[in-house]
Order: C-alpha cells, then structure tokens, then sequence
C-alpha cells in the first residue's frame, strides 16, 4: 500500500491489536474507532486523539491539521 501510494513514510499494520489495546481506541458496536497517534524518533508519543474521547462527531482532525503537528515536531 505504501508503495502504490507513493507514501513518503512507513505505514503499520496492528493485526495483533497490541496498539489498539496500548492506546485504548476501544470498538463501537462494530468496527474500531479511528485515532490518530504520532509518535516522534525516539519513540515518545507527541500527540494522540481518539474518537473514544468525543472526538468522532465534535472534531475529526483531517489533513491538513495532522500534517501540521508532524511539521511541528520538526521545529
């Protein structure tokens, strides 16, 4: 998938469910819910959302706002 979309970054599989159970996202009557987890080069976690939170209907982060906090780790 990486590859035939050209993705300049690594992308990760949970099959497991280890991150799902790691950083709670938790199941809605059905499928797991989205969250959003960026984690810098040496492994610390410098931003996470989770539609568990609320988050799903009152604020999705899309793009743009994501690529910003990436950017951000750059500074």
């Amino acid at each position: 998938m990486v590859a035939s979309l050209e993705l300049p970054y690594p992308l990760y599989s949970d099959e497991d469910y280890d991150l799902f159970t790691a950083f709670e996202t938790r199941f809605s009557a059905g499928p797991p819910l989205p969250a959003w987890v960026i984690i810098d080069a040496t492994g610390v976690i410098r931003y996470i959302w989770r539609a568990t939170e609320g988050g799903l209907f009152d604020h999705y982060p899309e793009g743009p706002e994501i690529v910003a906090e990436i950017e951000g780790l750059a500074t």
